[in-house]
């Protein structure tokens, strides 16, 4: 993952904690965080404890500083508390006081949240009322996961918010949609947002990602389209 590119992963998923059908403990969660450390890959939303797992990361570009923060629902067995490991637990609390922090230390802030039903292209009214609650917090972008499946897209007071970008590496090759996904790719002007891009993708059976062919690729962008423009 380094050498493709990556420098930052979100971590505050329900699968944090997996060990393949053994129980392992926290072992599984803190070689996760370890390992992408050691490589120079900044993990975000999960630590020792849910102080730890809220902190923002912020990375630097072309002088803008950029802050990440990343809070999950779902799956309490992952859930970090005052002296208990795990990810940053996903309610409206904790989503504005995570945002506030990271202002204080970003020019934008960009909040990845693990959230919203599966197999569904539109998002639920949770999802929604936290993005709602995120841009009123100070939000600058929204990119949310879980969701296995590409969900809609929505602009709230000017801000984007993309609710799922659909499966990138993971193998669940029962169904087309799931082995498909969007990267997004997003320019900013100092710290305006002023355009982005979807770029379809597609993994195979043997886990590698490509760039989805081109009927591929509509036919998934159509979805993103057809979900976003069908919102309530």
């Amino acid at each position: 993952m380094e050498r493709a590119g990556f420098d930052l992963m979100s971590v505050a998923t329900n699968h944090i904690k997996n060990c393949g059908i053994s129980n392992c403990g926290d072992r599984a969660f803190f070689d996760t965080l370890d390992n992408l450390t050691r490589v120079g890959i900044a993990p975000v939303g999960a630590g020792e404890n849910l102080h730890d797992a809220m902190q923002p990361v912020v990375r630097e570009v072309n002088g803008v500083r950029f802050g990440f923060v990343s809070l999950g629902q779902l799956e309490p067995r992952v859930f970090a508390d005052e002296d208990e490991p795990g990810i940053a637990v996903l309610n409206e609390e904790n989503l504005i006081s995570a945002i506030e922090a990271a202002r204080q230390v970003s020019d934008v802030v960009i909040v990845i949240p693990h959230w919203g039903p599966e197999d569904v292209p539109q998002p639920n009214w949770s999802q929604r009322d936290l993005a709602r609650l995120a841009v009123d917090a100070g939000a600058d972008l929204v990119v949310g996961n879980h969701t296995h499946v590409v969900q809609a897209i929505q602009e709230i007071d000017g801000v984007k918010v993309f609710y799922g970008l659909g499966n990138f590496i993971f193998d669940q090759n029962w169904a087309l949609d799931h082995q498909q996904g969007v990267i997004l790719k997003v320019t900013y002007q100092g710290t305006e947002m002023i355009d982005y891009e979807l770029i379809p993708t597609h993994v195979d059976f043997d886990g590698l990602v490509h760039i989805a062919g081109e009927v591929e690729a509509l036919e998934i962008l159509n979805r993103i389209d057809e979900a976003s423009r069908s919102l309530p």
